[in-house]
């Protein structure tokens, strides 16, 4: 079995909402925007093309690891996202949970609740 232990799953629709994402993720906005009159280098890929990118590479499994928001409620959100492709497509996608400690009591249940999805860790 040929797993990938490290993607990160950047669809096309982050990339449509890249300025409301850049104001509330200042640093991930920083990361997935360009400069003014630069190319960007990431990866913009739904999950059918990187299903298609991961059967081009020969790759069983994948497990897309987790981001590290600044605020608690992109965790979630992402963390949602990815809950999704793992229920679609279980044997395939594995992913780490994205948490934000601050939260507390509340970053304890968004832990919980990736565990019980089938998450396989956190960051």
């Amino acid at each position: 079995m040929r797993i990938d232990a490290h993607i990160h799953f950047t669809p096309p629709s982050l990339r449509d909402e890249i300025q409301p994402f850049a104001e509330r993720e200042p640093y991930w906005g920083m990361l997935l925007q360009p400069g003014e009159g630069a190319r960007s280098i990431q990866g913009w890929a739904n999950a059918e093309q990187m299903l298609a990118d991961m059967d081009l590479a020969q790759l069983d499994r994948v497990i897309i690891q987790a981001e590290y928001p600044q605020k608690f409620e992109t965790a979630v959100e992402r963390n949602t996202q990815i809950l999704a492709l793992m229920e679609k497509w279980p044997e395939q996608i594995s992913a780490m949970a994205g948490l934000h400690p601050s939260a507390g009591r509340k970053a304890v249940y968004e832990l919980e609740r990736c565990v019980e999805g089938g998450m396989v860790g956190a960051g």
